[in-house]
């Protein structure tokens, strides 16, 4: 990810650490899935949750990223 105003890219090991810092191990678990190409119809199998309790993570999880990326 690139920092447009100074042109610094961060590492991967980098944003890592800030999503470990910002999110819990359930959200980590459920991003993961997402990013691996699960549909949340899958990851709410996978975790033994509703597709609706997806839904609302997500919704955590962007709330969350928010300020992170306003940032970046």
């Amino acid at each position: 990810m690139r920092d447009v105003k100074s042109g610094y890219e961060r590492s991967s090991g980098e944003l890592r650490y800030m999503l470990e810092q910002t999110l819990s191990a359930d959200e980590l678990d459920l991003t993961q899935a997402l990013l691996e190409g699960f549909t949340q119809k899958e990851a709410a199998a996978l975790y033994g949750i509703t597709q609706q309790a997806v839904g609302a993570r997500l919704r955590k999880i962007r709330e969350k990223l928010k300020p992170l990326v306003l940032c970046a």
